[in-house]
């Protein structure tokens, strides 16, 4: 992994060794939070971001039904903010963190008075599902990608994506603890002028 220069905090472009989460966030000690791993590739028309809006609406979706708190920042708010982050890097193309979490605030499993915090980070990555990926369009030998993700009908928050699963503790959510590995139909692909 290549560090970038800058990330966004809470609607704020800071220098990359300036981010920082308070070591007793809540977030840190429990592990509740939500994010999304997105990619955005170089075009001949200039950087192109995989499916951004529907990534972002599934973070939202994340963070209400398995931890139940709201973003604190609309999807417009956020693809504004990740375009802004990948100009302010001048990345072709990078891996894309959006990640929403409970900072700093209180102490426990109430999390009512915290702050929940929106940070975007992008850096460069290649491809940790082997070499060669990006070039064949194809992972490396044991990787399967499937056009639709095959779930137990008992599994609950298919598709959605927490830092842990420690919210079963939470008790305000009983019915969302169940989590799920998600998969991605490269089917559809839209390549927006601007990331």
């Amino acid at each position: 992994m290549e560090k970038a220069d800058k990330i966004w905090m809470d609607g704020t472009i800071v220098d990359w060794n300036d981010a920082h989460v308070h070591l007793v966030s809540n977030t840190l000690q429990y592990g509740f939070g939500v994010f999304e791993g997105i990619r955005c590739y170089k075009t001949e028309s200039g950087p192109a971001v995989f499916r951004l809006k529907e990534h972002l609406v599934r973070l939202h979706h994340s963070a209400a039904k398995i931890l139940g708190f709201e973003i604190p920042y609309s999807v417009e708010q956020l693809t504004e903010a990740t375009r802004q982050t990948i100009r302010e890097n001048k990345f072709e193309q990078c891996y894309i963190r959006p990640i929403a979490y409970i900072g700093y605030g209180g102490m426990g499993l109430a999390y009512d008075e915290c702050k929940i915090n929106v940070s975007i980070a992008v850096w460069q990555w290649g491809e940790y599902v082997g070499h060669g990926t990006l070039e064949k369009g194809k992972p490396r030998q044991g990787f399967k990608l499937r056009s639709r993700a095959h779930q137990h009908k008992h599994v609950e928050g298919q598709g959605l994506r927490q830092l842990q699963c420690y919210s079963r503790w939470r008790g305000r959510r009983p019915s969302a603890t169940a989590m799920t590995r998600r998969s991605f139909s490269m089917s559809t692909v839209t390549w927006p002028k601007d990331p």
